[in-house]
Protein backbone atom coordinates (compact mmCIF):
# COMPACT_ATOMS: atom_id res chain seq x y z
CA UNK A 1 0.00 0.00 0.00
CA UNK A 2 1.34 3.69 -0.68
CA UNK A 3 0.98 6.04 1.77
CA UNK A 4 0.65 9.85 0.61
CA UNK A 5 1.73 12.48 3.01
CA UNK A 6 1.45 16.48 2.83
CA UNK A 7 4.23 18.28 5.03
CA UNK A 8 4.09 22.38 5.50
CA UNK A 9 4.17 24.87 7.36
CA UNK A 10 1.27 24.82 9.91
CA UNK A 11 -0.23 28.71 10.66
CA UNK A 12 -0.52 28.67 14.14
CA UNK A 13 -0.95 31.83 15.89
CA UNK A 14 1.60 30.53 18.60
CA UNK A 15 4.52 30.30 16.28
CA UNK A 16 4.15 33.98 15.86
CA UNK A 17 3.98 34.40 19.95
CA UNK A 18 6.99 32.31 20.50
CA UNK A 19 8.97 34.93 20.19
CA UNK A 20 10.63 34.00 17.35
CA UNK A 21 10.03 35.73 14.18
CA UNK A 22 8.00 34.15 11.66
CA UNK A 23 9.92 31.68 9.42
CA UNK A 24 10.84 32.71 5.63
CA UNK A 25 9.54 30.47 3.08
CA UNK A 26 13.07 29.12 2.17
CA UNK A 27 13.86 27.82 5.80
CA UNK A 28 10.64 25.79 5.96
CA UNK A 29 11.21 24.50 2.71
CA UNK A 30 14.37 23.30 3.98
CA UNK A 31 13.25 22.01 6.77
CA UNK A 32 10.57 19.91 5.03
CA UNK A 33 13.55 18.40 2.54
CA UNK A 34 15.20 17.39 5.88
CA UNK A 35 12.17 15.23 7.09
CA UNK A 36 12.74 14.12 3.75
CA UNK A 37 15.90 12.88 4.49
CA UNK A 38 15.51 11.86 7.99
CA UNK A 39 12.47 9.24 6.27
CA UNK A 40 14.48 7.94 3.47
CA UNK A 41 17.84 7.06 5.31
CA UNK A 42 15.68 4.92 7.78
CA UNK A 43 13.48 3.54 5.16
CA UNK A 44 16.82 2.54 3.53
CA UNK A 45 17.82 1.12 7.56
CA UNK A 46 14.96 -0.98 8.01
CA UNK A 47 14.05 -2.36 4.55
CA UNK A 48 13.77 -6.10 6.34
CA UNK A 49 10.40 -4.36 7.07
CA UNK A 50 8.84 -3.63 4.18
CA UNK A 51 8.91 0.18 4.50
CA UNK A 52 10.17 1.88 1.52
CA UNK A 53 10.13 5.34 0.39
CA UNK A 54 8.52 5.64 -2.85
CA UNK A 55 9.26 9.42 -4.16
CA UNK A 56 9.63 13.24 -2.53
CA UNK A 57 8.37 15.78 -4.68
CA UNK A 58 7.75 19.96 -3.98
CA UNK A 59 5.03 21.64 -4.19
CA UNK A 60 4.11 25.53 -3.32
CA UNK A 61 3.43 25.21 0.06
CA UNK A 62 6.10 22.16 0.94
CA UNK A 63 6.51 18.91 0.35
CA UNK A 64 4.50 15.68 -1.23
CA UNK A 65 6.33 12.17 0.44
CA UNK A 66 5.13 8.39 -0.83
CA UNK A 67 6.13 5.38 1.36
CA UNK A 68 5.25 2.04 0.11
CA UNK A 69 4.89 -0.24 3.11
CA UNK A 70 2.64 -3.66 4.11
CA UNK A 71 1.94 -1.61 7.37
CA UNK A 72 -1.33 -0.35 8.79
CA UNK A 73 -2.26 3.74 7.78
CA UNK A 74 -2.02 4.15 11.36
CA UNK A 75 1.78 3.10 12.03
CA UNK A 76 2.79 4.53 9.10
CA UNK A 77 1.16 8.47 10.23
CA UNK A 78 2.98 7.77 13.58
CA UNK A 79 6.26 6.72 11.73
CA UNK A 80 6.02 10.16 10.40
CA UNK A 81 4.33 12.36 13.05
CA UNK A 82 7.62 10.84 15.19
CA UNK A 83 10.13 12.57 12.75
CA UNK A 84 8.49 15.30 11.78
CA UNK A 85 8.66 16.02 16.02
CA UNK A 86 12.08 16.04 15.59
CA UNK A 87 12.61 18.16 13.27
CA UNK A 88 9.60 20.66 14.83
CA UNK A 89 11.94 20.46 17.97
CA UNK A 90 15.20 21.36 15.61
CA UNK A 91 14.06 24.46 14.49
CA UNK A 92 12.96 27.10 16.78
CA UNK A 93 9.79 28.93 15.54
CA UNK A 94 8.54 25.94 13.51
CA UNK A 95 5.38 24.13 13.00
CA UNK A 96 4.98 21.80 10.47
CA UNK A 97 1.92 20.06 9.93
CA UNK A 98 1.39 16.61 8.82
CA UNK A 99 -1.56 15.94 6.48
CA UNK A 100 -2.25 11.77 5.15
CA UNK A 101 -3.68 10.71 1.77
CA UNK A 102 -3.72 7.36 0.59
CA UNK A 103 -2.62 6.11 -2.46
CA UNK A 104 -0.45 7.95 -5.58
Amino acid sequence: MIYHFHIAHADVPTVQNSGHAALAREECVQACWRLSEMLRRFCQSVQHLGIRFAACEPDDQGLRIWLDTHLDGRSVHNLAESFLSEVNRGTPGLKLALTQGQGA
